[in-house]
């Protein structure tokens, strides 16, 4: 599996991104959390994951994601996107890359 981190914020609160290729499941993966979840937050601080989106099963069109980020206001480097695609577009089992945004 492939894993780029992105740092930001999203109204106020430091959140994390997490993009992907999923080499054994074969498809993109998108996670966005909080950093500092309320500890009431019945979602524990997740405001998206594919593994709660029915639709993102088997997604193997990262721009499905990108319309997701979009929806949600929430703005990752193009370099972020351009390396995630191509995870996809050959196959790559393992990378991990984080990107650090100070805003």
């Amino acid at each position: 599996m492939t894993q780029h981190v992105y740092h930001t914020q999203h109204f106020g609160d430091k959140i994390t991104v997490r993009a992907g290729w999923d080499y054994p499941m074969q498809q993109f993966f998108l996670v966005i959390e909080q950093d500092d979840p309320d500890p009431d937050d019945e979602f524990e601080g997740r405001i998206y994951s594919n593994l709660d989106d029915d639709q993102a099963r088997g997604c193997r069109d990262f721009g499905y994601f990108e319309k997701k980020l979009d929806e949600l206001a929430i703005k990752i480097p193009a370099s972020m996107k351009d390396r995630v695609r191509e995870d996809g577009a050959v196959n790559r089992t393992e990378s991990c890359d984080t990107t650090h945004f100070d805003v």
